[in-house]
């Protein structure tokens, strides 16, 4: 990926609708395994290892963090607008900004990953442990961007 692509393109703004796209879709994964199993509410809890609780684990982990980091990228990108309307908008650290943007859907991917996986969710897999480091990470560094860029 070239540094221009990071420099001059609304970043946020794509990363924004594959994070909201992704939540659609994994609650639709929900709805879908809800209407195969004939279980409207709840999950078994005692079965760490059914598709459903581990359906229902992703999509509620998605939807508790990425409205927060979806909003922090649409600020951030309409600050940068504000800041030189129809101009250029990729400063430096705007370029850095924009990676952790990029970096943080990646997380996410990796943390559904993780939820998704064949194992238990007893075990915390690599891919899950990695995203949910980076979510936090790249979240603290999204809102210190966003004050600060």
């Amino acid at each position: 990926m070239s540094l221009s692509l990071l420099s001059d393109q609304p970043i946020g703004i794509y990363a924004a609708g594959i994070l909201s796209a992704s939540n659609f879709l994994l609650g639709l994964n929900v709805s879908r395994l809800r209407m195969s199993t004939n279980k409207s509410i709840g999950v078994d809890d005692q079965d760490l290892n059914s598709p459903l609780t581990k359906a229902v684990r992703a999509h509620g982990n998605h939807a508790e963090y990425t409205p927060t980091a979806i909003s922090l990228m649409l600020f951030m990108e309409a600050k940068q607008l504000i800041k030189s309307p129809g101009g250029h908008t990729g400063t430096r650290a705007m370029v850095v900004m924009r990676a952790c943007m990029i970096a943080y859907v990646l997380a996410r991917l990796s943390i559904t990953c993780g939820l998704l996986s064949p194992n238990s969710l007893a075990k915390v897999s690599p891919f899950r442990r990695l995203g949910a480091v980076l979510n936090y990470v790249l979240g603290i560094a999204l809102s210190v961007g966003l004050v600060t860029v």
